[in-house]
């Protein structure tokens, strides 16, 4: 019984993609999925989240529902992976569009991990020399809004040209 259900949400959901993307479903694509999303399941069940993270985007790479964007975004929710259980959740808000009741849900949950994510403030000194550029954990830095961080350390780097650099850069979120 649950699997036919699985079967019926999992057709259901690519009816709900882009033409292009739900030609390129096969009936053995979607069985994969199905056993995939059952992988998780369990493995989620029994409290392996890595392992339930790893088997929802396997088959999220075969088709990509609302259903299991919730799913990663909450096994990325445990892990600590807290930006990108936000976009995951984001991801399910969008995806859900259609379905009312689903939509609520995925916007619950991306509101409210939106309020775990912390968030990293910089601004570069008024004074600081013109080519000056900030990057957390290799990524640039522009604007001023906050940056979204996991938990745990990052390295913080500022560079300007023709300035001595200085290392002493780590911090903790």
């Amino acid at each position: 019984m649950r699997r036919t259900l699985l079967l019926a949400w999992l057709a259901l959901s690519l009816a709900t993609l882009a033409p292009s993307a739900s030609e390129a479903q096969s009936p053995q694509d979607l069985l994969r999925a199905q056993k995939l999303y059952d992988e998780g399941d369990k493995a989620e069940q029994a409290g392996d989240s890595a392992q339930a993270l790893a088997k929802f985007e396997e088959a999220l790479a075969v088709v990509e529902t609302a259903q299991l964007r919730l799913r990663a975004g909450r096994c990325q929710e445990k892990l600590g992976k807290l930006v990108a259980s936000l976009e995951s959740y984001k991801r399910a808000v969008a995806l859900s569009e259609e379905d009312a009741a689903l939509n609520k849900v995925a916007s619950d949950q991306a509101r409210a991990a939106g309020n775990k994510v912390p968030k990293l403030s910089l601004q570069k000194p008024s004074d600081a020399p013109a080519g000056t550029t900030i990057t957390v954990d290799g990524k640039a830095v522009t604007g001023s809004e906050p940056i979204p961080v996991d938990p745990g350390e990052h390295t913080i780097v500022a560079e300007a040209p023709g300035e001595l650099q200085r290392n002493d850069d780590t911090s903790r979120s």
